[in-house]
């Protein structure tokens, strides 16, 4: 079955559908959605564009959407088509604002080679204006990396490979996954002993994953013993706390995944910001 389009809902304010000379959807929906990543297995990926509209103005040919994307190191229109009433069941379950609107959906396919970059614009008429997404809602683009299901046999087996300027105090070895298509390793550093009731720091460098080229990353963050929350962000890695857990992902799709390890041998272990990006790892 084709897929549900639920995701990346913008809706204009009051002021703004007033106040523009064109006529504007009240609400957009898009899949793949903008302002994510989506990683893709299949090279051909199939664009779907929901438009909330008043209903006098949702006539079949109304409305023009078309999806602006970079192919080949190139940007190029890709126009959708409007979705029959009989296909809109299958393609969403979507419901309109008010009982005086009706939903409108265009689809179109278009072939991803590596990574893609893509927004959407649409018009109401062959006379009016194009209207861009991130001109009326601040929306960034959408990005679609094409990965290939790789297995971990396509993976580096040498982690400095992966993590750039990885501190050479750490021993890594890899160790068997029972996920499949995941790669393990577990690294190791010496650190001494406290002494009385005084607890010995260090800080290790653990390096920049994916060498600093990752799209976004994720952490959970210590706030005290029995509270945590999540931070994120996309290039540049910054913490505002301690954090237990940081993902990373990477330009073709892979996830990386820090994990500290605390409570063996009465070692903590917390992960932070260093300089130009790098991750480091907090020992007590």
């Amino acid at each position: 079955m084709d897929h549900q389009i639920s995701s990346s809902l913008y809706t204009a304010s009051p002021s703004l559908l007033f106040d523009s000379p064109s006529i504007l959807p009240s609400a957009l929906v898009s899949y793949p959605p903008l302002n994510q990543v989506t990683v893709v297995r299949e090279k051909n990926v199939k664009f779907s564009v929901l438009l909330d509209v008043p209903a006098a103005e949702a006539a079949a040919g109304s409305w023009q959407v078309a999806v602006w994307l970079s192919l080949g190191g190139e940007w190029k229109d890709l126009n959708l088509s409007p979705v029959t009433d009989q296909e809109k069941s299958v393609v969403t379950s979507f419901k309109p604002a008010s009982p005086s609107a009706d939903i409108v959906v265009f689809e179109g396919q278009a072939e991803v080679s590596n990574t893609c970059l893509f927004t959407v614009k649409f018009r109401h008429g062959n006379s009016s204006p194009w209207q861009w997404v991130r001109d009326q809602w601040g929306t960034e683009n959408g990005t679609i990396i094409f990965n290939s299901a790789k297995s971990p046999e396509d993976c580096p087996g040498n982690l400095p490979l992966l993590i750039k300027n990885l501190d050479p105090v750490w021993h890594w070895s890899s160790v068997g996954s029972q996920t499949p298509k995941t790669s393990v390793w577990t690294l190791t550093a010496p650190i001494g002993c406290g002494s009385g009731s005084s607890p010995v720091d260090k800080e290790f460098r653990l390096g920049v994953p994916f060498g600093g080229y990752y799209l976004r990353w994720f952490a959970i963050v210590r706030i005290s013993r029995p509270w945590m929350l999540p931070r994120q962000g996309r290039h540049t890695f910054e913490l505002d706390r301690p954090a237990i857990l940081a993902s990373f992902l990477g330009p073709d799709g892979r996830h990386m995944i820090l994990l500290a390890v605390s409570g063996t041998n009465d070692v903590m272990t917390l992960l932070k910001h260093g300089p130009e990006g790098a991750v480091m790892a907090h020992v007590s």
